[in-house]
Formats: structure tokens, sequence, C-alpha cells
């Protein structure tokens, strides 16, 4: 009994589907047993039954969205689609609900919490298990409160799935350094990482090396260079002059230029993404060893880290400035920029200038006043003058502030030589504004020369223009510039077979459901056999009108109507009759009504059928006939009033 009731209490307390029966459930329970001990014990989990109750329909509110996005799901790598977006941020206030308590756990049960916040990471992870957010957060809320092994399993767990995440890897370093580890227990994390990157980039340079392949076979390009390009054979030299040789060789080469610059943009924005994953890997490897062997460790990864053919220059100023900074030397940290500098091609490399920079901010900041003009001259003679923009405008802000006058207005006449396009530009009026600037303080730029109104009217017009052109391309033919008219290689591809297509015709194909085969009448099938004959039809030969669907019972009555030349009665008032046939109630059926074709019979010459002249005809005569009717009455009745039908005379007392 006393377990029985444990179970029903610990049970209240949880946010459960049926915890209101729950409750009825146990209410009818303790009352069973003893009503004034029931009265007690209900009085005292109510409270707990109540917020159970209040945080189930908060808990559904978040639920309930995840779960039909849940139906379309597959764990997969994030592309940061809306979607995904979305789903990950529903996730997030679902975990962020539970950890701000809705149970109100006292700080005794603080476990309990814990363990329904790490089960809300478990259920978020069997939908996003590649979201390395996800891991991150939740070994970070273990850790800080106090599960140390469990954010180490959980780090753990998340690196055997994203073996190359630099998130995880590098979170799992830093517990286990935190934990006064050995420097020796750390490196297989980091060597682990940096094996499975340069991996990567084999990986990369095989996938598009095979893309490019794939994509020369598709155009033919292999194959027309085997077929015509070497020019063997009698037969090729008969059928391939030397000029129209050479123009198919020109044509292959522009498609293969093509297809190689196409690949290798792609291989490039992959390639670049996989270096500087492997550059920060190896950052982080220097700081880890410097905190915990000093400097020389440090030097030791550096040493390493140098071998490696994909590494980016931001190796080698994070190692100057870590020298500078940690062993307070700066001679060491110059020799170190020296360094990067030679390993640098300042005319082909498109990051050189963003290294030059960061040398010129190290010299300028340690006051190398001479070194720093050395790099900078340096740096005019060996790289193109587009990518010299951020080191003129480094270099002439530190002569406008530290130098003579004369020595900048020297280097800024140099600047407008280099730059003689610029001049009447926005950029020359930018120059302006900027040689009188400090810091955030930009009154003659902002006021005096209004450059941020000169921007926004220069980007309109570029916009503008730009349209423009775009709608001269499209409206002139003389500029549409047409597809690739390469052979299709229609053989290559299946076609649905032609010969079997039948044309959709909804009115044959009603009228063989219903009649069966041509030129047979089955039972459903109605035609018009009332007698036609010549004389009915003033002499003239009928022709067959057009067919058309109607429902049987309207067949059926169709066929039993007279010809309209033979109609000889009173007008029908139509619209009175449409009336009251809207007003009727018909019953209606689930099954609808069986359709039947049914040809009308037209004349010669009628106008649109033939029985519409006739039709006329007959209404007219109808009228004149009624018309004589009521003349014949009036002629017959007598003096005052009488009945129209009955043709007796009527007083005021008298109704019929």
């Amino acid at each position: 009994m006393d377990e029985l009731r444990r179970a029903y209490q610990r049970a209240l307390v949880i946010p459960l589907n049926n915890i209101e029966q729950l409750w009825k459930e146990y209410d009818n329970y303790e009352n069973g047993l003893n009503k004034q001990l029931a009265k007690k014990l209900l009085a005292e989990r109510s409270p707990a039954y109540m917020t159970a109750r209040t945080a189930l329909r908060e808990m559904k509110n978040l639920i309930e969205p995840i779960e039909k996005a849940q139906k379309m799901w597959m764990p997969k790598p994030p592309s940061w689609s809306e979607k995904e977006c979305s789903v990950l941020a529903m996730w997030k206030r679902y975990i962020a609900w539970e950890k701000s308590n809705p149970l109100q756990f006292e700080e005794k049960e603080k476990p309990s919490l814990i363990a329904r916040v790490s089960y809300a990471y478990r259920l978020a992870l069997a939908m996003l298990r590649q979201y390395p957010e996800v891991w991150y957060d939740a070994a970070a809320y273990l850790s800080e409160n106090g599960r140390v092994d469990d954010a180490l399993a959980m780090l753990k767990t998340g690196i055997e799935i994203l073996p190359r995440s630099l998130l995880l890897n590098f979170s799992l370093a830093e517990i286990e350094e935190s934990r006064k580890k050995d420097f020796n227990d750390i490196k297989p994390i980091f060597d682990t990482l940096i094996s499975g990157l340069e991996q990567e980039m084999v990986e990369i340079t095989a996938k598009y090396d095979s893309r490019r392949d794939r994509y020369m076979n598709a155009k033919g390009v292999s194959n027309e260079f085997q077929e015509h390009g070497d020019g063997s054979g009698a037969a090729a030299e008969e059928e391939w002059d030397g000029e129209a040789r050479e123009r198919e060789r020109g044509k292959l080469r522009e498609i293969e230029k093509e297809i190689e610059e196409k690949v290798e943009e792609h291989r490039k924005k992959d390639t670049d993404s996989t270096r500087k994953a492997l550059t920060l890997a190896w950052i982080v490897y220097m700081r880890t060893a410097r905190r915990t062997q000093g400097i020389k460790g440090a030097r030791e990864i550096f040493k390493n880290a140098r071998k490696s053919p994909s590494c980016t220059y931001h190796l080698f100023v994070a190692s100057a400035l870590m020298e500078y900074h940690c062993s307070k030397d700066s001679k060491v940290a110059g020799k170190l920029f020296e360094l990067g500098m030679k390993s640098l091609d300042l005319a082909e490399d498109e990051h050189a200038n963003q290294y030059v920079g960061h040398y010129l901010d190290f010299l300028i900041g340690i006051n190398d006043e001479n070194n720093a003009r050395a790099i900078f001259e340096r740096a005019l003679s060996a790289m193109p003058a587009p990518r010299l923009h951020q080191i003129w405008t480094k270099f002439l802000e530190y002569e406008n502030q530290y130098g003579d006058l004369a020595t900048f207005l020297k280097n800024e006449k140099r600047r407008r030589e280099a730059y003689l396009e610029e001049l009447g530009t926005i950029q020359e009026v930018n120059d302006v504004g900027e040689r009188w600037r400090f810091l955030d303080i930009s009154n003659v730029g902002d006021i005096e020369l209004g450059l941020a109104d000169q921007r926004r009217a220069k980007a309109a017009a570029t916009t503008a223009h730009k349209s423009d052109e775009r709608r001269k391309s499209t409206s002139d033919p003389a500029r549409v510039k047409y597809q690739n008219l390469d052979p299709v290689h229609a053989e290559r591809y299946p076609r649905p077979d032609l010969s079997k297509w039948i044309s959709y015709q909804p009115e044959a194909e009603a009228a063989t459901r219903r009649a069966g085969s041509p030129g047979s009448q089955s039972a459903g099938e109605y035609v018009d056999t009332s007698p036609r004959s010549n004389s009915q039809t003033g002499g003239q030969q009928q022709t067959p009108g057009p067919t058309v669907l109607v429902p049987e019972a309207l067949a059926r009555f169709f066929a039993s109507l007279p010809q309209p030349n033979s109609y000889n009665g009173p007008i029908i008032p139509v619209n009175d009759v449409m009336e009251v046939l809207r007003q009727t109630q018909i019953p209606l059926t689930n099954v609808g009504p069986a359709i039947v074709p049914i040809t009308l019979q037209a004349e010669q010459h009628g106008d649109r059928f033939g029985a519409d002249r006739s039709y006329e005809d007959s209404y007219r005569r109808g009228i004149d006939r009624e018309r004589e009717r009521e003349r014949e009455r009036d002629r017959r009745a007598p003096r005052g009033k009488v009945c129209v039908w009955c043709e007796r005379p009527l007083d005021q007392n008298f109704f019929h």
C-alpha cells in the first residue's frame, strides 16, 4: 500500500501526458482507504501536481512544432537553410525552458534538474547529430554543473561522429588541460585532428580531379581529341584538312579551359576553407603547448607546422606575436615575420597584402620606423597596384600622425600617381576625409564633404546603370548571348514511344463506354427515334447535328418529344416554369446520373439546327391563334363584365 502511494506521488510531479487521469486515480485510491488522511495527503500534493500540469501545457507548445518537423527530417550535415535554422532554434527554446527549472526543483533536487536537461540534449542530438553546437552546449552545461566526466564522454561521442570538428576537438583538449593532464595525453587529440584535415585535403584534390574528368568525358573532349586530334590515318587526312582540324582543336581547347576554370573555382573554395582550418588547428596546438610546456614547446610545434605545405600565413603571424608578447624578444618576432615574408610570393599570392599589413602593424607598434619604411618599399616594388590600397592607407595614416609634413605630402603624391584612374572619383574624396580623421571623429568627411551621402548616391547610380544595361541586353537581339549549340546526342537519353500515344477525346470515350462498339446501339444509348419525314421538315434534306452528353433520364425524355413544327398548343411561359423548378426541393443522391450521348438532327439550311426555324414558326402560329381566340371572345361577350374562361356575367358578389 505504501509503495503504491509513493509511486503515485512520484508520478504526479512529472509532466506526463496522462497526469490528470493519474490524479483522479490517486484521489480515488486515497479516499478509498481513509477519507480524513486522503484530504491531508491530497492537499500536500496538490501544489506539485498543479505545477506539473502547467509545465505539461508549456512543454506541449514547445514540443509539438518539433514533432511536426521531425516527420520529414533526416540527420545530415548542416547546410544552414531556413528550415534547418528554424529546427535548431526550436530545440534551443525547449532546452532553455528545461534549464529554467519549470518544475521548481529545490537545491537538494538539482540532480533531477540536471538529468532532465541532459535528457533534453539527448533528444535534440537524435535529430541534430551533425551539429557541433549542440554537442558543445551539452558538454559545457555538464561541465558547469560539476559533471566533468560526463562532459568528456559527451565530447568524445561527438568527435566519433564528427572527427574533423574543430569546436569539439578544441573543447576536449581544453577540458583535459584544465584537469592538469600531462601534455602527452593532450597531443593525440591535435595529432588526430591534423591528420584528418590533411587527409581531407587529399580527398578534395581527388574529388575535383574526378569531377573534371567526368565533365571532360561528358563534353566529349577526350573522345574528340582521340578521333580527330592526332590526325593519323588516311581517312582522317581526307576528312579533316588542316584548317578544319585546327578550328576543331580550338573549340575543344576552349571547352577544356572552361571546364578547368569552373572546377578550379570550386576546388579553391573548398581548399582555402580546409587550409584555414588546418592552420587554426596548428595555432591552437601551439597555444596549448606554450601554456603547458612554455615557449620552447610552442617553438617545437611551430617547427613541425612549417613542414606542412597547406598552412597559410596566419601561422607565422601567430608565432611571431607569441614570441614578442611571451618572451619579450622583438628580434625573434621580427625574424619570424621575415621568414614568413620569404615564404610568400608577393606578386602572385592574393593574401600577401594582408600579411604585409600585419607586419607593418607589428613594426609600427614597436616603433621600428626604418624597417617599416623598408617593408613598405618592398611591397610597392613587388606587388601589383590593385592589391596595395590597404598598405597605402596604413602607411599614409602613420606618416600623417607621426611623420613630418614633407614626407607625407611626397608619399601622397606618389599614391595619386599610382592611381590616376581614381582622380575625380569618390575614392579621392574619401582619402581627403581620412586625412583629417582621428578614431571616430570625422567631421570633415561626414559633415563638410558629405561622404555618406555621396556613397549612397553613387551606389544608387551604379544600381540604375546595371539595370539599364541588363534591360538593354535582354531587349536588343544583337546582344543576346545564345546557349552553347554543341550537339545534344539525343541517343544518350531515354525517349517515350510516341507511336503509342492516343489523343484524348472525352465525348468519344464516354460514347464508347456507354454504347459499346461503333455501329451498334446498346441499351444505354438514346437517339431521336421520332419520324423525320420530308413533309414534316418542309421538304428539306436533314443532316445529323452534333453529339452531346446528357443524363440518361433527359435522353429518354428527349426521345419521346414530337417535332417542334407539330406542336399546335398554347405557349408555355418559360420563365415561370423555371422559377417553379428553381424553388422546388429536389432530393439529391450520392450517385450521379448516368450520362449518355444523343445526336441532334439538324436541317440542311437551318440557322443553327434544323429545329430552330420550325420552332420559331410554331411559336408565331401559336401566338396568332391565341390572339384570334381573345378577339372572338370579345365579340361574343355581352355588355358588362364576363368571365374570360366560362363567359358568364360577373357581379361584385360572385367569385368562382
